[in-house]
């Protein structure tokens, strides 16, 4: 940044919007020697894409005449862009949602409270070689920190709750803040540390936990039910249950008491959201949440065919019980959770169970079968189911993977392959 460089924001009449910064006064206006502060006065996030132009432009732009609102006042009320407002910039126009989304933090977490991002290397330190990262702090969707200065070595991988915590604790220590951002620090930091410390071992019952799941795709999440105890004390083990099983359509969703058993060192707690499932698995029941759609925020997904064109799209019911169903391409949709329906057999008894028809031209997958609707002379009708093209999952399909091999009690003879856990609310042992 050149020396003596400002960033600043302003809040103009429509009537004034344009490429170039309004003569005239802005309703509000603020400015800092640092762009990304600016998230924080403004209330909403930039992607590092606006950021990288603030920075280009800094030493070139002059803040208008400041308007009736001070520097250090807040913004106008509802000045925070919707998902679906129309943003200009770099020459063409793109919804803040899809700027948002089309450059995504490296990383995140989010309890529906509070979130931090982090936003990988912004820059690299020139002496050092240390990578200078940034992130932002949200509160109840409203930016209340962001700043550009936190270093990690050149060799650090910028991901996961470890660079979470990192963020969360240079924010709360740093003695810059301004004094807005210091009484927010002081009111809530509390509460930010105890909702992103791990718990100490033993996990307790509910506990988010990521767990090595050996040849089974890696590396899943879920729920702790109670940890496993030998003779001596010792937490040799945890069960729990694959946030898999949860999923609309999955064979043990309603069955509570399934569980699987795993080594304590296979098992750690988590900030990371719950693992939505493969890619393909989209369809009847998954819950999705639009990226830039006026009327629908999230949902839950009717069906999914292709529009002429091949472009995939999908019907789906907003959450909002007044709404009706939306049809929206694939692409703007984030998926939340996806289905784990087993065969088509059991989609299409599901569907019509709920009064859902077929539809010409839909596309139906399963874990084990993928198929086309094709219109019959009686209406449209299920054709070409073919084998879907996927590794043995044990998690998605455990009936025909049983799981005992890979998850047991490490120091106690092996455990039925799925059932209650022993001492457990539901299950209570004897």
């Amino acid at each position: 940044m050149a020396s003596g460089a400002l960033y600043a924001a302003g809040f103009f009449p429509d009537a004034q919007f344009g490429a170039a910064p309004p003569a005239t006064a802005p309703l509000w206006q603020s400015w800092t020697s640092d762009s990304w502060s600016l998230e924080a006065r403004c209330g909403f996030a930039l992607p590092r894409s606006a950021h990288a132009h603030l920075r280009q432009t800094a030493s070139s732009f002059q803040p208008a005449q400041v308007g009736p609102t001070t520097p250090e006042g807040p913004p106008p009320a509802r000045s925070r862009p919707a998902r679906h407002d129309r943003v200009l910039f770099g020459g063409r126009t793109v919804t803040y949602g899809r700027w948002l989304h089309d450059d995504p933090p490296d990383a995140s977490w989010d309890d529906g409270r509070y979130r931090i991002d982090v936003l990988g290397a912004v820059a690299r330190e020139p002496t050092s070689g240390r990578l200078r990262l940034a992130y932002r702090i949200v509160h109840h969707d409203a930016v209340v920190l962001a700043r550009s200065d936190l270093t990690l070595p050149a060799s650090a991988v910028i991901s996961g709750d470890t660079t979470i915590r990192l963020a969360r604790d240079h924010a709360l220590t740093r003695p810059d803040t301004s004094p807005d951002e210091r009484a927010w620090l002081t009111g809530n930091g509390d509460e930010l540390t105890a909702r992103t410390e791990p718990p100490p071992a033993p996990f307790p019952p509910g506990t988010p936990i990521v767990v090595d799941a050996g040849g089974y795709r890696g590396p899943t999440t879920g729920q702790v039910i109670r940890a496993s105890v030998d003779a001596a004390g010792r937490i040799v083990g945890y069960y729990w249950r694959p946030d898999a099983y949860n999923h609309v359509g999955h064979r043990y969703r309603r069955e509570t008491y399934r569980w699987l058993l795993s080594a304590a060192g296979d098992v750690r707690p988590t900030l990371q959201a719950p693992d939505p499932g493969p890619a393909d698995l989209v369809g009847y029941g998954a819950q999705v949440r639009a990226i830039d759609h006026p009327d629908l925020l999230t949902g839950t997904v009717l069906r999914l065919g292709r529009e002429p064109g091949q472009t995939t799209v999908c019907e789906v019911q907003p959450d909002h019980p007044a709404s009706s169903p939306i049809t929206i391409a694939a692409t703007d949709l984030q998926i939340i959770a996806r289905h784990g329906w087993l065969t088509i057999a059991d989609l299409t008894a599901a569907r019509d169970e709920a009064g859902l028809p077929l539809a010409a031209d839909e596309i139906m997958v399963t874990v084990r079968e993928r198929a086309l609707v094709s219109a019959g002379p009686s209406g449209p009708i299920v054709r070409r189911v073919q084998a879907a093209p996927r590794r043995p999952d044990p998690l998605l399909d455990p009936e025909a993977h049983q799981p005992e091999a890979r998850f047991r009690d490490p120091l106690r003879p092996p455990l039925p392959p799925l059932g209650p856990a022993p001492g457990t609310p539901e299950f209570p042992g004897p």
